[in-house]
């Protein structure tokens, strides 16, 4: 007979503090989804390329109220903080240094799926959705 553990959700103030005890380092590539930390795949050449250039077409619209911001997390409640491709989030004075966007903060949401195409339709998308993000 199999036991099933008790699977516990990790909040994203732990999240920081697994970074702060080095758990976790700046070159890892995760990020938190619904409180379990997800290895996501490298970025490579044609993924960052595809990336910056919808980050500089859209920088072109030149409105002060809004922010592009590429590859930067964003903070979906309590257990999430996903990295998007590309986040058009509004405007803030401090440019979210204070903390990162929140999904009432989030205008428009794009990944770039050139080798997570179901990662993002069956995980990310969901999460977007169902953070009530207008466009994903």
């Amino acid at each position: 007979m199999a036991v099933k553990l008790a699977q516990r959700l990790i909040a994203v103030e732990e999240y920081y503090k697994m970074a702060e005890a080095d758990i976790l380092d700046e070159n890892d590539r995760v990020e938190l989804i619904d409180g379990e930390i997800i290895e996501i795949s490298p970025i490579g050449s044609k993924h960052a390329g595809c990336v910056d250039k919808i980050v500089a077409l859209l920088n072109r619209l030149n409105r002060p109220d809004i922010l592009i911001r590429g590859q930067h997390p964003i903070r979906l409640g309590k257990y999430s903080e996903p990295e998007p491709d590309v986040a058009v989030v509004k405007f803030s004075p401090d440019y979210y240094s204070s903390g990162h966007p929140s999904a009432e903060d989030i205008l428009l949401v794009i990944e770039v799926s050139d080798s997570s195409l179901e990662y993002d339709r069956e995980i990310k998308l969901p999460l977007y959705a169902s953070a009530k993000i207008p466009e994903c």
